[in-house]
């Protein structure tokens, strides 16, 4: 059963797509845009909802969008001038 959870048919390629997408766009120096974090939060509450609370990586995935969502706004944000 556990090979099952890093196989193809699970999020685990998926994920790691995205996370390779964010530091790509991050060297770049382009903020990823809000839809990305969004998504990951909104996929994480499903599991759970769906699941039931796993060992922790809903909570390590939702630390993860908060981080990219709180980015993406900062983004938008007009920089001070001096």
């Amino acid at each position: 059963m556990g090979a099952y959870w890093l196989s193809v048919n699970s999020f685990g390629p998926p994920l790691i797509l995205l996370g390779l997408t964010v530091l790509w766009l991050g060297r770049r120096g382009i903020a990823p845009p809000p839809l990305i974090g969004w998504s990951l939060a909104a996929w994480c509450v499903l599991n759970v909802v769906v699941l039931g609370p796993g060992v922790g990586q809903d909570l390590i995935a939702l630390v993860a969008a908060g981080l990219l969502i709180a980015v993406a706004h900062r983004a938008r944000r007009p920089v001070a001038q001096l």
